[in-house]
């Protein structure tokens, strides 16, 4: 049953690690730059990301805008981009290998339906003890 337990725990580790490299690589809060002016109150805020910038000003709702060329980003931007897709990628084929492992493991694909009751009935009796 533990080993069970470990599988299935690396499994949700692998896809929540997966699902937030992918909304790292979307959101556009690379660089985020405030302008005053001049006073304390931020007058304009500026989000810079991979694939869009963005500006907010108060009172008024955000307006985002794609880079107009991939040929006019400065090197680093081009390489972040291209770091993230592989990490995207790579967390993608990694999960993907991962439920392979727990649905066709050494012991074979029934008995991991049985290793997935096992893991829910623990969870069933384990959460309410922890107060969730």
């Amino acid at each position: 049953m533990a080993c069970c337990v470990l599988q299935i725990t690396g499994l949700i580790f692998g896809g929540v690690g997966m699902v937030g490299t992918l909304a790292a690589t979307a959101v556009p809060q690379w660089r985020v730059s405030a302008y005053a002016d001049g006073n304390i109150v931020v007058f304009e805020t500026v989000w810079e990301g991979l694939w869009m910038d963005c500006v907010s000003q108060p009172g008024l709702r955000l307006q985002c805008k794609f880079y107009d060329s991939v040929l006019a980003l400065p090197p680093p931007l081009e390489a972040f981009r291209a770091l993230m897709c592989a990490a995207v990628v790579l967390a993608v084929l990694a999960f993907l290998a991962a439920v392979a492992g727990v649905a066709y493991g050494q012991q074979g694909p029934r008995v991991t339906g049985t290793c997935v009751l096992q893991v829910t009935a623990w969870l069933r009796v384990s959460l309410p003890l922890w107060g969730v």
